[in-house]
């Protein structure tokens, strides 16, 4: 076989992510709670939250329910909903807290004015995913697999005549009855049968949390040594020496912040880049580390 035919971009046009529904459902709870209660809130939660991760539970259902607690303190204060789903699509929430003398980046939703012109929050969701992880994650990796050996791939649906039907659709026809892709569903139903159609969805993600603690756990340790990063200068080695730590020993899964780390530290050594700070990689580094979409596992 020569050629392969891929389904990428079905859900950026036609909104399938479950992320979408998330973020629309936590946005009407918590939009209609002042803003001011919402961060007294999320102060409390956390204070909460803290305590108890930093005991010794044993009890994995309890880890679960504080570290979703923990979340919720991060996005309870968004002030809108552009805020909250770049909270929800950012592991590292405040760069200042991993970056030593921080520079804040433009990021990707403060870089496209279109995004503040589309009037639902579905329609910017997607918008956003289509000009910036569609080709700069999901297309690259499907390009990289399919010509490691020799396979051209063709997505049909990122020919120009569907993008612009299905930009001109109201979202009723892309998400309804809390399911996605509700147009390209009842199209297929005419055609497979529905016990295909209606299986549960299913991402390429890899198992990193349990990696860092197994198999890539020297590799990691090597990446992250505190003499390694207080030579270099861009990550506080404080920070990550203690989330590392927490991670190895079961408290917390700090496995997507520790991911972007790991990521710009591997580059670091690649480009054998000379210890102390040039500004273009201490920008880079904000960019890593801050950037919504960059290296997710």
């Amino acid at each position: 076989m020569k050629v392969s035919l891929s389904g990428d971009a079905g859900d950026e046009l036609f909104g399938g992510y479950d992320h979408y529904r998330k973020a629309q459902r936590i946005w009407r709870a918590i939009a209609r709670i002042p803003e001011p209660v919402r961060k007294r809130l999320a102060r409390r939660l956390k204070s909460l939250s803290s305590a108890g991760l930093d005991r010794e539970v044993t009890s994995r259902r309890v880890r679960q329910i504080l570290s979703r607690l923990s979340n919720l303190s991060d996005i309870l204060p968004a002030p809108t909903d552009r805020s909250l789903y770049q909270l929800l699509m950012s592991p590292n929430r405040d760069s200042r807290v991993w970056l030593r003398d921080a520079i804040e980046p433009q990021t990707q939703f403060e870089a496209l004015s279109s995004w503040e012109s589309l009037p639902e929050l579905l329609q910017r969701m997607m918008y956003l995913d289509f000009v910036s992880y569609l080709p700069d994650d999901i297309l690259v990796k499907v390009d990289r697999a399919a010509m490691s050996v020799g396979l051209e791939t063709r997505i049909p649906l990122l020919d120009h005549r569907i993008i612009e039907f299905a930009c001109s659709l109201p979202t009723s026809f892309k998400q309804r009855r809390n399911q996605g892709k509700w147009l390209l569903r009842r199209i297929l139903h005419q055609y497979v049968p529905p016990a295909l159609v209606e299986r549960p969805k299913k991402g390429f993600a890899a198992p990193i949390a349990e990696w860092l603690r197994g198999p890539l756990r020297h590799w990691a340790e090597d990446l992250l040594g505190e003499t390694r990063l207080r030579q270099e200068g861009f990550l506080e080695p404080e920070t990550l020496r203690q989330r590392w730590t927490e991670h190895l020993s079961g408290k917390r899964d700090w496995s997507a912040g520790l991911w972007h780390a790991l990521m710009f530290q591997a580059w670091l050594r690649q480009q054998k880049v000379v210890p102390g700070r040039t500004k273009a990689a201490a920008e880079l580094a904000a960019e890593r580390m801050t950037d919504a979409e960059v290296c997710q596992p």
